[in-house]
């Protein structure tokens, strides 16, 4: 079941599955945090998705839990398009970024990722034009085709040691790209995934294996830090 809502952050607890924008422990809300508007699906397993948003420019952040349920997922295709959203702050509780999630977000500068997420959907940050440093959480074991294809303001990315394959195209045409920092062993690599990515070196830590003085035909040096 789905459904859009508008409600004041006041009226949180009326929500039931579906979501609304939160405010801050501290310091009033402002009328753009009192009127957004997500889109909500409650899952088979009694949690919630947040499929869509249809609120007020600038940041957006996204509760951990709606009356009990958590949020876990951003949804595919949840923000496609949205060029009025600048940053999103997403709760703990959140695994899953679905496909295209975020994608054609022109605006956004900043998405952290929990710690918890350990998938990142096919395409769901391509063309997120001034999106800024991303690290990719440890639980994460691929990077999916498509994900930051077109990022052209990511300048390094951190990857953590759980990532085994990197899926086509991957970081298609990020053209300051300058550093991949991998946390551990060489992961497989699949066509196109550093093409136009001139200014690249990928990063690896000291003992991990498989690395070479290449890696997607893009150079190698181990990580100092």
């Amino acid at each position: 079941m789905q459904r859009w809502i508008m409600l004041a952050v006041a009226a949180v607890g009326l929500c039931g599955a579906n979501a609304t924008r939160t405010v801050a422990d501290s310091g009033p809300e402002t009328p753009a945090e009192a009127q957004a508007v997500f889109r909500c699906t409650t899952n088979r397993d009694n949690t919630i998705t947040i499929a869509g948003y249809n609120g007020p420019v600038g940041n957006v952040t996204i509760q951990g839990a709606i009356n009990g349920r958590p949020v876990t997922r951003i949804g595919d295709h949840a923000f496609e398009k949205n060029t009025n959203v600048t940053s999103v702050t997403l709760p703990a509780s959140i695994t899953t970024i679905g496909r295209s999630a975020f994608i054609n977000c022109s605006g956004l500068t900043n998405a952290p990722l929990p710690g918890g997420v350990t998938r990142i959907g096919a395409a769901a940050f391509r063309n997120c034009v001034r999106l800024a440093p991303v690290t990719i959480p440890p639980g994460v074991t691929c990077i999916e085709s498509e994900v930051f294809d077109g990022c052209a303001s990511l300048i390094r990315m951190t990857v953590g040691s759980a990532v085994t394959n990197i899926g086509p195209f991957a970081f298609y045409k990020c053209p300051i790209l300058t550093g991949l920092y991998f946390k551990g062993n060489a992961p497989n690599i699949e066509r196109g995934a550093f093409v136009l990515d001139p200014k690249l070196t990928v990063f690896y830590v000291h003992g991990a294996s498989g690395w070479g003085k290449t890696f997607g035909d893009r150079p190698t040096a181990e990580w100092v830090r």
